[in-house]
């Protein structure tokens, strides 16, 4: 599971370009704050994207540094800066400790045309500029939201009985897309839309996985890899798998909800700027892949399973 997060805008400014009024997102994604706050998150579970209040307007062609601020609970990392939005390429969510990278507003390729109905045609979208989890959400940070409100501890996996207390910094497992939405409350973010995600993990060149167009598994957790385990991994353990943006385990590890509903054939009509899935629907998108899953798995390739499902590789 991953979240995300939104930017502030300042009504001092008179004029506005859609295109560069950020709002970031998360692996989770949060709601839109009136003049305030809009907060995203992604849950893959789990990866978190998030959006940055914003009380300023963002311009391409010169962003002031005061043009932003971070909303409450999120900090930067690092005084590295986006050289066009000015904003800081790295933060954390206080709240639950998370690392959110930031994905910069700009179009990119989505789809396959090679993969299967599902995944075609391919096509350009554009996205506000969002931040996402740089890791899937761990069993860690899950107890710490479970202590912290009172809500129970996940079930353990049936090949690990102590699981979810044992291995801290391995992904949360059996989490429903419904108990997601509970955690990205809490953590104050949303999870990603599909089209957030996939930008997240294969960048603007259309890359076929996280780390380039090579079919080389070493960079991931899938159940065909020579990767050492037999399930989960640690969160982060492949550094040579990481995605341009800085975020791990895009491909296998843990599989990801999305917000979206699914539905097979919505790349044949969805808008280009910012597409938010399908109003309705009987399950939602999955992402990513997991240690169950063969070395078929890409960025762009699509799967789905109905949000109340709680699986051992989600």
């Amino acid at each position: 599971m991953r979240l995300v997060k939104h930017v502030v805008t300042c009504p001092e400014y008179t004029q506005l370009n859609p295109k560069s009024d950020y709002a970031f997102k998360t692996r989770i994604c949060t709601e839109t704050w009136k003049k305030s706050v809009k907060i995203i998150l992604m849950l893959a579970f789990f990866t978190i994207f998030v959006n940055l209040p914003y009380s300023h307007h963002l311009f391409a062609d010169g962003v002031s540094k005061k043009s932003y601020k971070l909303p409450k609970g999120f900090t930067p990392l690092t005084d590295d800066k986006d050289t066009v939005s000015g904003l800081p390429l790295t933060i954390r969510c206080e709240t639950d400790g998370s690392e959110m990278a930031l994905v910069p507003a700009g179009e990119f390729v989505m789809g396959s045309d090679d993969i299967g109905n599902d995944e075609s045609p391919q096509h350009t979208v554009y996205l506000d500029a969002y931040y996402i989890d740089k890791y899937e959400i761990t069993n860690a940070q899950f107890k710490k939201f479970c202590d912290n409100t009172r809500f129970k501890y996940p079930e353990n996996p049936p090949w690990d009985s102590s699981y979810f207390l044992s291995k801290p910094d391995n992904p949360v497992v059996l989490i429903h897309w419904h108990t997601a939405q509970s955690y990205l409350k809490w953590a104050g973010k949303r999870l990603p839309t599909e089209a957030e995600w996939e930008k997240a993990a294969r960048g603007v060149d259309a890359r076929l996985y996280p780390w380039g167009n090579d079919h080389d598994l070493s960079g991931c957790n899938l159940d065909s890899s020579k990767d050492n385990f037999q399930y989960t991994s640690p969160v982060g353990t492949f550094a040579n798998g990481i995605s341009p943006y800085g975020c791990y385990d895009m491909i296998g590890n843990v599989t990801e909800w999305c917000n979206d509903w699914h539905e097979p054939d919505y790349y044949k009509f969805t808008v280009k700027d910012n597409p938010p899935g399908p109003e309705e629907g009987a399950t939602k998108v999955l992402r990513g892949g997991s240690y169950k899953d063969n070395d078929e798995m890409q960025c762009a390739r699509r799967s789905e399973a109905f949000p109340v499902a709680a699986n051992v590789n989600v």
